[in-house]
């Protein structure tokens, strides 16, 4: 099998842990990266765009991530001679749009990592699948090292974040490997959500064997980890200072669910991504 995956491609993107992750398929022979956005700035969105439809004539599988401004019509044209799967990975926000759910309806799979998206997008395209968007094992890993802080955020503090964030250490451009290292500096790792389900995030902490306090997120039990076993939620401000409070006290419990945490959380990596979306294929 030849598969073409069109995306971003930058030093931090989560589509090159899915890309690492076809290679290590048996039956997969090649995988070709092809960088939508540069492209565009290259050559133009209409000649990207019938690129993307020359290349996938000699593809089996052309795997689209997200993919805003390419045209539906690529979809379409690389139907003819590949199978298509659109990896859409956020949730119902903006980039869940017209144009993201025309294309929804006309490619042959559909893979989602937020159930409300799915719940919405399996009318559109029978063939769709909620997948979990996991970690990447190149990067997410624990490292010890010496705690240097007691509550840390990972992440960029915009919106209402900042009314969470009293108190918390907020380290941002944390990426790889710097990532996992900042998780093993912290005694506890909070994470926000928004409200649209967990990101990568908690599954970053926990690949990096790090206890993680999470905002609640709807759905929980379908995200594969359970709170209190693998995480702790909370629900307000107030609830995450007196959780912060006990669990600083409390290392033997921290300890505890960061290690159920990492065990749980190892089947959800970016490799099983990639066989998950090869064994739907096939």
């Amino acid at each position: 099998m030849k598969i073409l995956v069109v995306g971003v491609f930058n030093d931090n993107s989560t589509n090159n842990g899915i890309v690492n992750g076809f290679g290590k398929i048996g039956n997969v022979k090649e995988v070709e990266m092809f960088d939508y956005r540069i492209s565009a700035q290259q050559v133009g969105n209409r000649q990207r765009d019938q690129v993307i439809i020359d290349i996938s004539r000699f593809c089996d599988l052309v795997i689209f991530c997200k993919c805003n401004g390419v045209d539906v019509r690529v979809f379409k044209e690389c139907g003819e001679h590949a199978k298509t799967f659109l990896w859409y990975m956020d949730p119902l926000n903006g980039n869940y749009n017209d144009e993201l759910k025309e294309k929804v309806k006309v490619a042959d799979y559909v893979g989602v990592a937020k159930w409300e998206v799915f719940l919405d997008a399996r009318w559109l395209n029978p063939k769709t699948h909620f997948l979990i968007e996991g970690f990447d094992p190149a990067w997410d890993y624990p490292i010890e090292s010496e705690a240097k802080h007691d509550i840390t955020f990972i992440g960029n503090p915009y919106g209402d974040r900042a009314k969470w964030l009293d108190g918390v250490t907020v380290l941002t451009n944390k990426f790889n490997t710097e990532h996992a290292k900042a998780v093993g500096e912290s005694r506890i790792n909070v994470n926000l959500t928004g409200g649209g389900g967990p990101s990568d995030r908690v599954y970053k902490i926990l690949a990096a064997k790090g206890f993680c306090l999470s905002q609640s997120y709807p759905h929980a039990e379908r995200y594969g980890l359970v709170p209190g076993e693998d995480l702790v939620f909370f629900d307000t401000p107030e609830d995450m200072v007196d959780k912060c409070n006990y669990f600083l006290a409390h290392k033997e419990g921290r300890d505890r669910i960061a290690e159920h945490g990492y065990q749980t959380v190892q089947k959800f990596s970016r490799d099983n991504l990639a066989k998950q979306i090869v064994d739907i294929v096939e």
